[in-house]
């Protein structure tokens, strides 16, 4: 029996009719070239899973193990669960008690081969092109292997979490009850490195000492489990009385509950609108982000994401179905449903005379096609209606879109070497390609040591990084990169790029604020974080700066930043970058998890103080579908729902003709940092988005945007004061105020004037010139670097194009006069000048002389609640005024 995988294929030699005391495994990997095989002594495969880095096979129900390979480094390990025999209270201890531990095994030989290509043809892992996860169920494209005994005792499902356990049995009183266990979640499994002497508690608790994170949640239910399945997220069964139960992430309403929500993974809930109108379902199939149910009287419901049409609704209707939805399944069949199935982002339905129809991406490779249902019309036996032919039931189906996958990074911290060798490996496991990756601040674009003068943070984490490389030309970054600055960014380079520019090739800095095109999709970047005392002031640090002044402020999001992205409120965006949070977005997801991991942020979530209150305004305003940002070293998410709270609901919205948000949601994520070789901390995710087939993978301006900077560049103020903002509202005393113009949305005259001025071509040129040497020597090692001079300040030739282009006011050339001084001649026009021939004409005293050196307005890294592996995170100094400025 062979099972379809994400990476080839899993062949078995086990038969029900002659079964034998072992079973041959063989795994043709084709993304490593190599078949893997080895016996297990079992009689019985119930069940095999597949994850991202495991293959489990669920043993038979007389031995009760779970055979786990290792795909990364070709080992076996087995979890022994307990004979199914043993008393429900037994069973219940065993599986609630005890952690899921997986032992090693040393006694069985696994064989490794390399694949020759001629020998296995891999035509047919590409039936279905693998979008959203790779971990779908994939093998249910093969033969199902009978199982022991109806109904299964254990049924297994994975996820892109983990790997989950259903065991069905009899507890005290005989009565039906079954336990849902998590074999592992989020972070790899429990691994122990020799077995385990005496099977009693105490030395399972041994190691639970030694991980902390075991043992994992369980539940209880009070029945038997007839089905199990595993989306990308979340998981779904049903028991003998027909009813649905789903758990995990519902962002993309595949929980059924009516609702987009973060979810839970404690118990499962009851899917109500099926429940209560007497709907029995008797099959259940969830995939991706989306489960469908197959009912006692043949209808098919489904419910979750239907970018592709998958749940059988028209996909500009709906991209997301959070309550059952019965699929329009076409009435000239006159067939029976069999069965149904999912696969990626599509929904099978087969029927019983053998044949399928497909709901979904895959919908022009389904063996059934618009012909041949018509033909099946034609000599259907069955009774014509009274209508017209052109009133036949037209059968939907979906536009064939293609997938951006992007990538998204939380704090960069200078890691980038870390972060693509992570999507590099991730590419050569799943046969994908990252087409973007976004990094949400904290991206430190240090050039050489020079930088680390400008870089904010106390002097023992001031240091190089790798993204030197990439600037200097010794590496180019694999996959396009979008980035907006944190708190902690190389200052004095990002000066020289208000509007935005390349700091490498290959890696755009957003500026201060920006919306740029790719692939049709539409993504806004707000750099900084907020702090209210220089919130309304304009910008005006530049090199030299203040050690503990304008070196600090460079980073605070500007309410004149705010206001420009404000002004596309009609115009939908796709993605909008952030480095702190908007605040209370909190209240949209799970808070209590939240501050269970950091239990600090009570106090300013209280006071909504954890983040920045004029983003969250600015969140509600755009509606962009995702939301991505960082600052606070945690992973969270959140679902707002636009809908929930809009008063003018029942007002016609604007055409949303290049957002890929139909359902009035903004999916909220957060992510961490990496720390070398640490996998729990989740600092990169990815997504796939559809985009249309003739979209461009080019990096564009956005003509909306360029109309706004022009109309608005009188606001630019090169100031350390503060500046005031047109009003909604005018002053009702100064009649020039009331005629001051307070909406920059663009006209139509002003979209043409940028069209003209761009000649309709809005490609952002490939114009990226070093201004600054390239560090020649670095210093990687340990202990204090030698000292440098601070870096010069440049004037950037990207700047000056782009302003003179738009007819704008130049900021790298207002900062530029202002550090006349301090200005020194770019290294692409100067030669390859030596970084330790640099001269410098202004002394700056080197920040590791100052003893003090900290930062009232900031909290103190060793003193931090992060952790002193943790950057400096400017929470609570930002959001407050100190009691000398109160004074």
């Amino acid at each position: 029996m062979k099972y379809l995988t994400y990476f080839g294929y899993i062949e078995t030699d086990f038969e029900l009719e002659n079964p034998t005391e072992e079973i041959k495994i063989k795994i043709v990997d084709n993304l490593s070239n190599k078949i893997v095989e080895f016996i297990l002594p079992a009689t019985v495969i119930e069940q095999i899973g597949v994850t991202e880095q495991h293959i489990l096979f669920l043993d038979d129900a007389r031995t009760g193990y779970i055979w786990l390979y290792k795909m990364n480094n070709e080992s076996l390990f087995v979890l022994p669960l307990g004979l199914p025999s043993e008393a429900g209270r037994d069973i219940e201890k065993n599986l609630c008690l005890k952690p899921p531990i997986f032992l090693p095994v040393k006694n069985i030989t696994i064989k490794i081969n390399q694949l020759e290509a001629n020998n296995y043809n891999n035509s047919s892992l590409n039936k279905f092109e693998f979008r959203f996860s790779h971990w779908d169920d994939y093998q249910k494209l093969g033969p199902k292997p009978p199982l022991s005994s109806p109904p299964a005792r254990r049924l297994l499902a994975c996820t892109s979490f983990g790997a989950f356990l259903v065991i069905n049995y009899r507890c005290v009183g005989f009565s039906m009850c079954s336990v849902l266990r998590c074999l592992y979640k989020n972070e790899s499994p429990l691994f122990y490195d020799k077995p385990v002497e005496n099977d009693d508690q105490e030395s399972y608790n041994t190691l639970i000492k030694k991980d902390p994170s075991s043992p994992y949640s369980f539940s209880k239910m009070p029945f038997h489990v007839r089905k199990l399945t595993a989306g990308n997220d979340h998981l779904a069964l049903f028991n003998p009385l027909g009813h649905v139960y789903t758990l995990g992430n519902g962002t993309r309403g595949e929980l059924g509950h009516g609702c987009v929500e973060q979810g839970q993974w404690i118990e499962p809930k009851i899917v109500s609108d099926l429940s209560d109108a007497g709907i029995h379902v008797t099959d259940l199939a969830s995939s991706s982000w989306h489960t469908i149910a197959l009912t006692d009287e043949g209808d098919i419901y489904g419910w979750g994401w239907n970018g592709f049409g998958q749940l059988g609704i028209s996909p500009e209707e709906c991209s997301i179905q959070p309550t059952p939805h019965p699929f329009d399944l076409p009435d000239i069949l006159d067939e029976k449903v069999e069965s149904i199935n999912c696969i990626g982002n599509n929904s099978f339905v087969i029927f019983s005379n053998g044949k399928d129809f497909c709901f979904g991406e895959a919908a022009k490779s389904s063996k059934m096609d618009s012909k041949e249902l018509e033909d099946v019309a034609s000599t259907s036996e069955t009774p014509k209606q009274d209508c017209e032919q052109d009133e036949q039931p037209e059968i939907k189906r979906s536009r064939q879109n293609r997938l951006l996958r992007v990538a998204v990074a939380g704090c960069s911290h200078g890691q980038m070497d870390i972060i693509y060798e992570r999507l590099t490996n991730i590419e050569k496991q799943r046969n994908i390609k990252f087409d973007l990756l976004l990094c949400c601040g904290d991206f430190q674009s240090i050039r050489n040591h020079g930088d680390l003068h400008y870089f904010h943070a106390p002097p023992h984490h001031r240091k190089l990084g790798t993204f030197y490389k990439y600037y200097s030309g010794e590496k180019v970054a694999p996959i396009l990169t979008l980035f907006i600055g944190g708190n902690h960014e190389s200052s004095g380079y990002l000066a020289e790029l208000p509007n935005g520019g390349w700091v490498a090739p290959n890696i755009w800095y957003m500026g201060y604020s920006s919306v740029v095109q790719f692939a049709g999709l539409r993504i806004a970047g707000l750099s900084g974080i907020f702090k209210s005392n220089d919130y309304n002031k304009g910008h005006f640090e530049r090199p030299p700066f203040q050690e503990h002044g304008s070196v600090i402020s460079a980073y605070h999001v500007r309410s004149i930043d705010v206001f420009r992205l404000k002004q596309l409120r009609d115009s939908k965006i796709d993605i909008c970058l952030s480095h702190d949070w908007p605040a209370g977005i909190t209240d949209f997801g799970d808070c209590d998890w939240l501050l269970s991991r950091k239990p600090y942020f009570a106090q300013d979530i209280q006071l909504n103080r954890l983040g920045n209150p004029a983003t969250m305004n600015l969140l509600h305003e755009l509606k962009p579908f995702h939301w991505f940002a960082a600052h606070l070293h945690v992973r969270f998410t959140a679902v707002v729902n636009h809908n929930k709270n809009d008063e003018e609901k029942k007002v016609q919205t604007y055409e949303l003709k290049c957002s890929i948000n139909s359902s009035n949601v903004t999916n909220f994520l957060a992510l961490d940092k990496p720390m070398g070789n640490d996998n729990r901390r989740r600092f990169l995710e990815y997504i796939d988005i559809p985009i249309s087939e003739d979209a461009s993978l080019e990096l564009c301006y956005d003509p909306i945007w360029l109309a706004i900077l022009r109309t608005t560049d009188h606001l630019t103020k090169f100031t350390d004061r503060f500046i005031s903002l047109p009003l909604e509202i005018p002053t009702k005393n100064s009649e020039e105020k009331a005629k001051e113009r307070f909406d920059f949305r663009p006209t139509k005259e002003e979209l043409d004037s940028v069209n003209t001025t761009f000649c309709g071509d809005f490609r952002i040129p490939l114009n990226f010139q070093r201004t600054a040497p390239p560090e020649l020597e670095p210093f990687i090692g340990k202990g204090k670097p030698p000292y440098r001079q601070p870096s010069l300040y440049y004037r950037n030739p990207q700047s000056q194009q782009f302003c003179e282009k738009l007819g704008i006011q130049d900021l790298n050339h207002q900062f530029a006069q202002a550090s006349i001084n301090f200005l020194g001649i770019p290294y692409f026009l100067s030669g390859n000048t030596p970084i330790n021939d640099e001269i410098t004409t202004k002394t700056i005293t080197e920040s590791a002389n100052n003893k003090n050196g900290k930062n009232p307005e900031e909290i103190d890294l060793e003193e931090d609640e992060f952790g002193h592996d943790d950057f400096i995170v400017d929470v609570k100094g930002s959001l407050k005024k100190s009691e000398n400025e109160e004074k």
